[in-house]
């Protein structure tokens, strides 16, 4: 709301006559097209205060969206705020085009100051979520297991057999101390709901939501935990896949400013975060299993540092 109101205001400003001119402005401001924006901007001649105040507000407002690169290029190019263009690279991860902008507008100390630091905080921040993630999966790879030995221990209990259809309908996480008080649910069929009446539907409505967000439900011993820790894990697995590109940038960073142990400690941490999926990684649907070899070729297909030599960036 705050932003869609200093938007009005800076519409409000600017005094001019082409209507539709006028509506384009609004509409790119308030959408972040900021190319285009400035088009118009530079169309209508804003002066140099308002470009500036326009400046300002789409750089929030890229930020919000964390479109750092957009945000950067846009101070460089028409606020000229090199500082802050580089910060903003440094932020979007954009290592190499920082140390461009820095050479090419002749202010390398930003290197030695925005840069480098930037990379290190980049990398304490990617261990924090390696040893997080690694941290998660383990302990609810555990957690699945004891869940599916008590599943199977009741199951023994009532004398079941692994591929009875009765075990579709057990809840196998009741809380009630004895078996022969575990629930069954049923479900009727269609031919059971013909004929409901509207508020009849309206309670199956709400009922299904309270359901849905059931199994959404992290809480130990519910009906529903299995499930919820299959697809934890399997999004844990996703989660490896997406650390790929940033890890594999900032090792190369981290070599280039000669930051080589921490090239080398984060290469170890991912491997070994690799291989805890690899051994421990055998859930039920595998179809993302492919997601850990095909990081481990790619991130350890090339070495991004040698010890022999020095940075180009070293003091």
């Amino acid at each position: 709301l705050i932003k869609e109101e200093y938007a009005e205001y800076l519409f409000s400003i600017l005094e001019y006559e082409e209507a539709g001119i006028k509506k384009a402005l609004k509409s790119f401001m308030m959408a972040g097209l900021w190319k285009d924006a400035f088009s118009v901007a530079f169309e209508l001649q804003l002066n140099g205060d308002r470009i500036k105040e326009l400046s300002d507000y789409l750089t929030d407002f890229l930020c919000e969206k964390r479109l750092y690169l957009d945000a950067a290029r846009l101070n460089l190019d028409y606020t000229q705020n090199v500082s802050a263009a580089v910060e903003l690279y440094v932020k979007g991860a954009d290592y190499s085009e920082a140390v461009r902008i820095c050479h090419l507008s002749k202010e390398s100390n930003l290197i030695e100051t925005v840069v480098k630091p930037g990379v290190i905080d980049a990398y304490n921040m990617l261990l924090e979520e390696i040893d997080n993630l690694k941290t998660n999966f383990l302990k609810q790879k555990e957690r699945l297991k004891v869940v599916r030995e008590e599943k199977a221990r009741k199951i023994l209990a009532m004398g079941l057999l692994p591929h009875d259809d009765k075990l579709n309908d057990i809840d196998i996480m009741s809380d009630t101390s004895s078996m022969a008080t575990t629930r069954i649910t049923a479900y009727t069929g269609a031919s059971n709901r013909t004929g409901m009446s509207n508020a009849s539907s309206l309670r199956s409505a709400r009922a299904k939501r309270k359901n849905e967000r059931k199994k959404a439900s992290s809480k130990e011993g519910g009906i529903y935990e299995e499930e919820y820790l299959n697809t934890s894990l399997q999004k844990h697995l996703i989660n490896l896949k997406s650390l790929y590109s940033p890890t594999t940038n900032l090792i190369k960073s981290l070599s280039i400013f000669n930051f080589l142990q921490e090239s080398k400690t984060l290469q170890s941490r991912f491997k070994d975060l690799t291989e805890t999926f690899k051994t421990e990684g055998q859930l039920e649907p595998v179809k993302e299993a492919k997601i850990i070899f095909d990081v481990e070729e790619k991130i350890y297909g090339v070495s991004y540092f040698r010890e022999d030599e020095k940075s180009v960036y070293s003091k």
